[in-house]
């Protein structure tokens, strides 16, 4: 049945109503679980705003990030899934495209 499951993940509930249902889903089946998590760096990237130091608000976002697919994989681990995990640097791309790029490296999926 599933091999792969590929859950984008932010800090919504509904984003952890569907890890919870991905982990329940991959633990029956034995599937894999990859989450992602998108972080646009792109809005303090291109100066303006001389007063605000670019790379630490990246830096920070980045960290934002790294927390959120942290609690994520605490979440899973709990359900009983270990999940391979990563972040995603967005460079003002659409983040749906940035999403479905990953997925289809992922599973080698030409989409």
């Amino acid at each position: 049945m599933y091999q792969r499951i590929f859950v984008p993940v932010d800090d919504s509930a509904t984003s952890a109503l569907a890890l919870a249902e991905a982990c329940k889903l991959a633990k029956e089946v034995g599937a894999a679980v990859r989450m992602v998590h998108v972080v646009d760096l792109a809005q303090f990237g291109w100066g303006g705003a001389e007063f605000l130091d670019a790379a630490e608000l990246q830096g920070s976002i980045r960290q934002a990030g790294e927390q959120v697919l942290s609690q994520a994989r605490v979440r899973a681990e709990a359900l009983g899934v270990a999940p391979e995990a990563a972040i995603i640097e967005s460079w003002g791309d659409r983040i749906a495209s940035v999403i479905m790029d990953d997925a289809g490296k992922w599973g080698q999926i030409c989409w």
